[in-house]
Parts: structure tokens; sequence; C-alpha cells
């Protein structure tokens, strides 16, 4: 079977933000992939952190053929009715189990609800990872309801409405999308148990191409949500030093954590378990911090809404090239300290969810460097 891009398999094609370049800054200040040996990283310094100018494609919103089915299951696969998959909608093959796997999911004898009306696709694989989340599929919806508000219905897991259970990463995906003005009646609730096949559903085409986020969604998604103001939030005075350690996670974890807290605490910084704030109040806190300290995962995910003239510091394992964050610093004009540290235990579905030690001092050096590094403030 063929798996095709969603700009080939469209039947209509609407473009709402044009094709253009940018260019993104050095935004390295300093690392220590030297002292550590990560020849991963110190090949990747040039690539991931250097100036580069972007090429980024149109965004549109696009309608699939009639009778384009999402299949039974969690991962939200889309085929068309000519039996094509939608590359954008099909997740990894050994996230499938192999072409076997995948052939069953497509052949499946589940049964099938038809779905009329204009509806617009907000899920896929790796929906409960607050970046995908938040990066990939979130901003599809923020420019669909700002192009076309009150047009679609949006389709979403069934998962979505479990937002009466103990904070999770569904409450924050629901108040995201109340915060853009779409209410619970417009949501289409995916059974995991059925095939939908819908005559007239959407997409917006990906807004995170060529390793960076197209500027003009950059500027959509801060217009709609850089919304609460001081009074709404006593004690704000965009001056926060934060500290997002991934404590709530069990993977990708800092094995050595109390040496780094211990550096933390000395240089005033307050230590933030990002899932469990209320949507709002995340935006806000990345908004109201001028000096963010984080290990590379989903916590960073926020940066989106970070200060102009930002500064962060990042940790991570040895060889890790997270590259989805850094363009966000780079848009805002900030810059980074990158800190890397060698794996403690290693997970067996990949190195990159291992755990890592850091080195304190090397920390230290960091935030020092950082914070007698004066950058000229923005409007």
């Amino acid at each position: 079977m063929k798996t095709l891009p969603m700009s080939d398999v469209a039947l209509e094609r609407h473009v709402v933000y044009a094709e253009r370049e940018s260019t993104l800054p050095d935004c390295l200040l300093g690392h220590n992939f030297d002292e550590v040996g990560d020849k991963t990283m110190l090949a990747a310094r040039r690539s991931v952190f250097s100036e580069r100018v972007v090429k980024h494609p149109a965004i549109a919103l696009i309608r699939f053929p009639p009778e384009t089915k999402i299949l039974a299951g969690r991962l939200f696969i889309v085929q068309t009715s000519d039996g094509n998959l939608v590359k954008e909608q099909r997740p990894p093959i050994d996230v499938i189990q192999g072409e076997a796997a995948l052939s069953d999911i497509v052949n499946n004898t589940s049964s099938t609800d038809i779905i009329e009306g204009p509806h617009l696709l907000a899920c896929r694989w790796g929906i409960m990872t607050w970046g995908h989340w938040l990066g990939e599929i979130f901003p599809r919806l923020v420019v669909a309801e700002a192009c076309f508000p009150g047009r679609f219905r949006y389709v979403v897991p069934q998962d979505i409405f479990n937002d009466d259970a103990p904070r999770n990463v569904w409450n924050s995906i629901l108040e995201s999308i109340r915060s853009i003005g779409i209410s619970r009646s417009r949501l289409f609730q995916l059974r995991y148990e059925k095939n939908h096949v819908f005559n007239e559903l959407y997409s917006v085409t990906d807004t995170y191409t060529n390793a960076a986020f197209h500027p003009d969604v950059c500027d959509l998604l801060r217009a709609r949500l850089l919304y609460p103001s001081p009074a709404q939030h006593p004690g704000s005075h965009g001056q926060r030093r934060i500290a997002i350690l991934r404590t709530e996670s069990p993977a990708r974890n800092i094995t050595n954590r109390n040496d780094a807290v211990e550096v933390l605490r000395k240089y005033d910084f307050e230590f933030v378990e990002i899932g469990r704030l209320p949507f709002e109040d995340q935006v806000h806190l990345f908004n109201s911090s001028s000096f963010i300290v984080g290990v590379l995962a989903s916590g960073l995910s926020g940066l989106l809404f970070a200060q102009s003239k930002c500064k962060v510091l990042t940790l991570g394992p040895m060889g890790y090239p997270n590259t989805f964050f850094i363009p966000m610093i780079q848009r805002l004009s900030g810059i980074c300290y990158d800190v890397r540290g060698p794996l403690t235990r290693i997970d067996e579905r990949s190195f990159i969810f291992s755990d890592f030690s850091i080195d304190a001092s090397q920390l230290e050096v960091g935030i020092k460097l950082l914070d007698s590094t004066n950058l000229l403030e923005t409007a």
C-alpha cells in the first residue's frame, strides 16, 4: 500500500500562510561537549545551533477525499478511499511492529461509523506526549480556528474526555483547546474500537518543517495565547528563574539530581513540575521567566511562549541531538548553554529515554556565563 503526504492526496488545498524564508541566529553561548567527549553533539554544533536560513513551505488547509477513514485503534492511521495511507498520520514502523501488523490494522473487521459535516483532524500517534501536542498538533487547531472560526468540529481521541481524572496530559490538552475558544460540544470523540469514515475531513499541513516553526504560526500562537495580565497573576514581574527537571517522569532523569538542585538553589531558581499546572499557568510561567533551566523533554515546549531575549540552559544525555526546542530559542533571539552527561541507566526502548548524570560544576559554569551576558530588552 502507498503512503503519501496529505498534500498529495488532498481533494482541495487552501493556502493560509505563504511560503517564506527566515534567518535563525546562532544561539549557543557555551557547552560542555568537549569536556564529556560528546562527539555527536560536537558534530551537530553547526547544524543545530548556528545561524541558518530556513525555507518555510506554505501552510494550507487541505480537504481529504470523501470516505477517508480513520482506522480503529490508538494509532489514528488515516486511509483514503483509494487505499493510500497518509504519511503524516503513519507512526514509525517499530511502533506498528512491522508491515504485517500494519496490514492487520488496515484490514481490521471493526464496525464503521459514517460521519457527515466538516471535521478537522486533531490527533495522531504520540498525542499523549505533551511536546507532540503543543508543538505539532495544537498549532494546527490554532491556525484552523483563527482562519475559519467556528467552521469545524475537531476530531480527538476518546481519552480527552477523561478530564475528571487526577491531573494528567488530557487535562492540559482540553484546557489548551478551550483557551482558543473551542467548546467541548465542538469536539468529535473517536472511539478506539471503531473505524470512522468521514465525508468531509480536513487538516492543516505541518507548521514545523525543516527543523523550524513557520514564523507566522509562532506569531499567531503568541497573539492568541499571551493574554494573561499581571492582575490575573499577582506577584509576577517577568524575571522569574525556573528549573524544569522532569521529576514527574520515569525516563530521562538526572541520576544525581540532588547535586543539580543544590547548585540551582544557590542561584535562586524555583522548581516547577510543568505537568501539574493548568495550561494557562504554563503559558504565563514561561512568559514571565527570564532564565529557564530544563531537561531536554516535553516540559520545554512552553518555550513557544517565552520572553524575547530569554536565557535557557538545557540538560541532556550524551548523544541526544534533540533539535526541537532550539528553533524556539532562536526565534526569540535568546541564548542557551547546553550541558550533557553520561548515561547511567540504559532504557531498553531507546537510549534517548535513559537516565544520565551531570557534572554540577559544569552546570554552575553555564549559569554564571548566562547570568553575566547582558541582552538588550526588546518590545
